[in-house]
């Protein structure tokens, strides 16, 4: 390879990627923890998006939890259409008058869409809020085997 395309190419991902390239390619370091900034409700592009959930699957059943610790079931909106499950709400503190010197808790306001690899039935999904923990089940859409008349 040419070393003057390599070096336009280096030039190019930098401009693109906002600051060193490789840096961040050979970077062995640890990953951040999540990071929450009481002042702003956006979250750095390196955080991971909260709140955090996982996805189940039983052959009849999705299961999605996902953890709010600290927020109120009153401050939960839940969504759901085709094949996504949106979560938005507000979690707060639990102390007024304080300053936050360092937060990796979920805080301030949040919204998730999560995506499943299906479409969903909204009518018959269940959502139940426990000791921090959003469990929602919705049935799967199992195709059942039709019977076909034979002329």
């Amino acid at each position: 390879m040419d070393v003057e395309k390599l070096k336009q190419w280096l030039e190019m991902a930098q401009k693109f990627q906002g600051k060193d390239f490789w840096s961040d390619i050979f970077d062995q370091s640890m990953p951040e923890q999540p990071q929450a900034n009481p002042e702003s409700d956006s979250r750095s592009s390196a955080s991971p998006q909260l709140p955090l959930y996982d996805i189940l699957q039983t052959d009849h059943l999705w299961i999605i939890l996902i953890d709010l610790p600290g927020v109120e079931k009153g401050d939960i909106q839940l969504t759901i259409a085709g094949n996504q499950i949106q979560i938005s709400g507000r979690a707060r503190c639990p102390y007024d008058n304080v300053a936050i010197i360092h937060s990796e808790r979920l805080n301030g306001t949040f919204q998730r869409t999560i995506h499943l690899p299906e479409i969903i039935s909204e009518e018959q999904a269940k959502a139940v809020f426990d000791q921090g923990v959003l469990e929602i089940k919705i049935p799967r859409n199992v195709p059942r085997g039709k019977n076909i008349h034979i002329d």
